[in-house]
């Protein structure tokens, strides 16, 4: 059973799903080639990132919506358009559309296949992933798959993927895994 607090957060999660309208697929594409064409992004290279940044003054009210979710969470959003490379190791770069700066501060992709409301939504599970509640929720999520259904999800799709990007820790892709089931990504 959970408690009020988790209580509202899953209220706060369903409740936020249905205002998940924003721009289609796309509107959010073309937004993007629009921005790169009039010189609102950059190109960053972070660490073991590489994004093409949107510029604070190319947001648009669709990104405005999303920032001000954002800080009702507590949280700093920002965009990026294109795929962003993540560098694990020296051959291999993996394509994301979330970036977890800090445990306050995210970057999303606007113009990818998941909206980035729900893009928004699973990196907001990264920031919390530690905290005692969503780790609750977790293994409430993990509980209700039998160890074959476990077995079957680490090999296919972008959670094989996984597999070979964490190094085979089953903990980092169920992670992954739990962040897609609060966006509603899997």
């Amino acid at each position: 059973e959970f408690n009020a607090s988790t209580r509202k957060q899953i209220k706060r999660v369903s409740n936020y799903k249905r205002k998940l309208e924003g721009k289609t697929s796309a509107e959010r594409k073309e937004t993007a080639k629009e921005l790169v064409e009039k010189g609102y992004t950059e190109e960053i290279i972070n660490g073991n990132h590489k994004y093409t940044l949107i510029k604070d003054d190319g947001y648009n009210d669709d990104m405005r919506s999303i920032i001000s979710e954002a800080k009702a969470y507590g949280k700093e959003v920002g965009f990026f358009v294109g795929n962003a490379i993540k560098k694990f190791d020296r051959q291999r770069n993996f394509k994301i559309d979330g970036i977890k700066l800090s445990d306050n501060k995210i970057l999303i992709r606007y113009d990818g296949a998941y909206s980035p409301q729900s893009l928004l939504m699973h990196e907001l599970v990264h920031t919390e992933w530690n905290n005692p509640e969503m780790q609750k929720a977790k293994d409430v999520i993990l509980s209700d798959l039998s160890e074959s259904e476990k077995e079957k999800i680490l090999q296919i799709g972008r959670y094989k993927d996984y597999m070979t990007l964490y190094h085979g820790d089953t903990d980092a892709v169920w992670e992954e895994f739990i962040a897609d089931v609060f966006a509603d990504i899997n």
